[in-house]
């Protein structure tokens, strides 16, 4: 029986009188309203049910924000990077073709303003059209707890400003194991990067 056990302990007490509680163990029950025979001849009272069933709810109220407090320290790993780069040095050619390559070399800054470290980006045209150039680059972030790197491919239009999603390949230092995703938004000599890093 699935109450086999219980008999003694304070669920049952607190739900029966002490004469029914004795009926309803050994099978001589009385027949009155609230109460049902079980398959195996014992007598289970309504009120019973209804601690049991109260006890499961509040149970179930318990366990779930525990589950959703455990799925949401996962997020406590990802660390947000928001730098901008800004262009010091790059061999970019003017009239770009197809294959061609060019390396760009930039200090970076925090959004306060504050030096934040370094960076390169490598890059490379993939496909150029009249107005429209499809470049991929990976880049290098050089910060001051070490360092990300970077891949991205980046369709311009014009001199327009330009946002991309760009993919975190790994690091070094802080970011050894860094992986994850972000954002580059292209503004002339700028770049500004918005990166969730998961390490």
């Amino acid at each position: 029986m699935g109450l086999t056990g219980w008999h003694d302990g304070p669920l049952v007490r607190a739900a029966l009188p002490k004469s029914d509680h004795l009926h309803g163990m050994t099978g001589q029950g009385s027949g009155e309203s609230g109460a049902s025979r079980e398959p195996g001849g014992s007598m289970i009272s309504s009120a019973v049910r209804g601690v049991v069933t109260t006890t499961a709810l509040t149970t179930a109220c318990v366990l779930l924000p525990a589950s959703v407090a455990l799925a949401d320290a996962g997020d406590e790993d990802i660390e947000k990077v928001t730098v901008t780069g800004v262009t010091v040095a790059e061999n970019r050619p003017d009239d770009r073709a197809a294959g061609d390559s060019w390396t760009t070399y930039m200090r970076l800054y925090t959004p306060k303003g504050k030096r934040a470290g370094d960076g390169t980006s490598q890059c490379t045209a993939v496909k150029v059209t009249a107005g429209k150039r499809v470049v991929q680059c990976t880049r290098v972030l050089r910060l001051k707890r070490g360092s990300l790197i970077l891949a991205d491919l980046i369709t311009h239009k014009g001199r327009a400003t330009v946002t991309a999603k760009t993919a975190i390949l790994g690091g070094t230092g802080h970011y050894n194991d860094a992986e994850g995703q972000g954002t580059v938004t292209v503004r002339r000599d700028r770049i500004r990067f918005s990166l969730a890093v998961d390490d």
